[in-house]
């Protein structure tokens, strides 16, 4: 799965820290080159799926495991390193998701 399967969701999985959260990764494996704006759209239309899946409660049906777990993290995983205007994307949706107890995070995987 990727980031270009807007409607499903590419991995989930509880840490096993003991910290009460569950993960729900994107695998995000697009190249910057193209106009970034197209890929933002991208990336943002794949986090609002991951919203609605959680807000619906479709997590608990599909992932009967997360249930009792107060706290989601979607984290992101690049291919490439994003560009300045990607991260100010990424702290303004960090910042929208925190009110509604969901947990942002990205990383390039090399």
């Amino acid at each position: 799965m990727s980031i270009e399967d807007v409607n499903k969701i590419d991995s989930m999985a509880i840490p096993s820290d003991g910290s009460g959260m569950v993960s729900l990764a994107i695998s995000d494996h697009l190249s910057w080159d193209s106009p970034v704006e197209e890929h933002l759209y991208k990336l943002q239309e794949k986090i609002n799926a991951y919203i609605s899946f959680i807000e619906s409660g479709d997590i608990y049906e599909s992932f009967p495991q997360s249930k009792g777990k107060y706290l989601k993290i979607i984290e992101i995983y690049f291919k490439y390193d994003p560009p300045e205007q990607a991260l100010s994307f990424l702290k303004q949706v960090s910042d929208i998701l925190k009110s509604i107890n969901i947990d942002l995070k990205y990383k390039v995987l090399r």
